[in-house]
């Protein structure tokens, strides 16, 4: 029996401080501007978009795993959902991810923004770096 206990233990912390990561990513957009970021991609205005943006990714760390060896799928997802929970006037969807052939490789993006009932379109796309922070391209 004591020797299940030590994995157990050690399973039980791993899984603990995860959860504690992902929650404090959480909090620090709930200081977000939905209204600078709804008006920059209205505008597209990447000088207000890319800061706000930028500021996000920063507190999501990539954590690399068998399927996913730039650690930033979980990253991108939660960004993804983080937005769309927070800022009602945006809708936010990924359409792939680390699928941009460039140095490195960049995820896709589609924001749908509601301006007096008329649905408009806009694209971002995230750099996804091995083993360091995503960012907004120019």
């Amino acid at each position: 029996m004591k020797l299940y206990t030590l994995p157990l233990l050690a399973l039980l912390f791993t899984a603990c401080s995860e959860k504690e990561s992902l929650v404090s990513s959480s909090t620090h957009i709930a200081n977000l501007d939905c209204n600078s970021l709804y008006n920059g991609f209205l505008t597209e205005d990447k000088s207000i978009i890319k800061p706000i943006i930028d500021s996000i990714c920063q507190h999501y760390q990539p954590v690399i795993t068998s399927t996913d060896n730039l650690g930033h799928q979980k990253n991108t997802d939660a960004i993804v959902k983080e937005l769309n929970e927070k800022c009602a006037g945006l809708k936010i969807e990924l359409m792939c991810y680390a699928c941009l052939e460039s140095l490195p490789v960049q995820s896709s993006f589609i924001v749908t923004i509601d301006s007096n009932n008329v649905q408009i379109e806009r694209h971002f796309s995230l750099f996804v770096p091995e083993g360091k922070v995503m960012y907004m391209n120019n």
